[in-house]
């Protein structure tokens, strides 16, 4: 449909929100981002639903990436921190503090129970992306093995991820069928 995400126009993005400008050339400093930040955001954006709102939340998924990665901090608290102080919207913060991953499993707030809230819709939107493609679960976590899995901590925490996210993915799929 001609929709690049935003890709070409970080001009115009940067205008109506401008803690989006040092995103646009800034370089992620690993060696395994092969995007600066506002390119992979963009890829995000496209890659994601058609919805506004969750569109909105992709575009905002990374706000914070540059800064934390100059001072120090969690991308996603320091991001969530802005988009509510800014939108007011408590939703589109809650997408953006937890599009790394979900942190409750089981009971009434586990993710595959309701996987239509914003942030897990997020969140899984975000583990379906590899640099500026949408893959299966099993390429973007092998590529994450690969990447992060340093350790056997670090290699079973990916593998929980993994699980998790193939039961949000079943959750989706069960009630909208697959795409």
């Amino acid at each position: 449909d001609g929709d690049d995400g935003g890709q070409t126009f970080p001009d115009i993005f940067t205008v109506i929100i401008p803690e989006l400008a040092p995103t646009v050339g800034f370089d992620q400093h690993n060696p395994h981002h092969c995007y600066d930040v506002w390119t992979h955001t963009a890829h995000a954006v496209q890659a994601g639903p058609a919805e506004e709102v969750l569109r909105l939340a992709l575009l905002l998924h990374d706000i914070a990436k540059t800064y934390t990665i100059r001072h120090g901090g969690s991308h996603a608290q320091l991001g969530a921190a802005w988009v509510r102080e800014e939108t007011g919207n408590p939703a589109l913060a809650q997408a953006v503090l937890w599009h790394v991953s979900w942190p409750w499993q089981d009971g009434p707030l586990d993710d595959a129970a309701d996987p239509f809230r914003l942030p897990v819709i997020i969140a899984y939107a975000d583990k379906r992306v590899r640099h500026n493609e949408v893959v299966t679960l099993e390429e973007r976590f092998e590529d994450l093995m690969v990447r992060y899995g340093i350790d056997d901590e670090r290699k079973a925490r990916i593998t929980g991820y993994l699980n998790r996210t193939k039961a949000v993915e079943k959750a989706i799929f069960d009630k909208i069928g697959a795409f």
